[in-house]
């Protein structure tokens, strides 16, 4: 049970920092590569999202999965 709360709260964590990004991303990709003028700037907001789409994602399940790690664990020892 406790394995299974955990990778349900990576799970939700996952996904909530993936949404966060996508709602950012538009105003990253400007501050980043600029106004899309050219089809290079388009491969580059490609790029961006392909490379910071996972690493999101990775960085929020983690974060959720030791956040519910470190709950449980302080939720057994009282």
């Amino acid at each position: 049970m406790k394995a299974l709360k955990i990778s349900i709260s990576a799970f939700i964590g996952g996904m909530l920092f993936l949404l966060a990004f996508v709602a950012c991303f538009p105003r990253l990709a400007l501050l980043i590569n600029g106004p899309v003028l050219s089809n290079d700037e388009m491969n580059q907001n490609t790029a961006l999202f392909v490379i910071g789409a996972p690493l999101t994602v990775i960085t929020g399940a983690l974060i959720g999965g030791f956040y519910m790690r470190h709950r449980l664990n302080k939720k057994h020892h009282t």
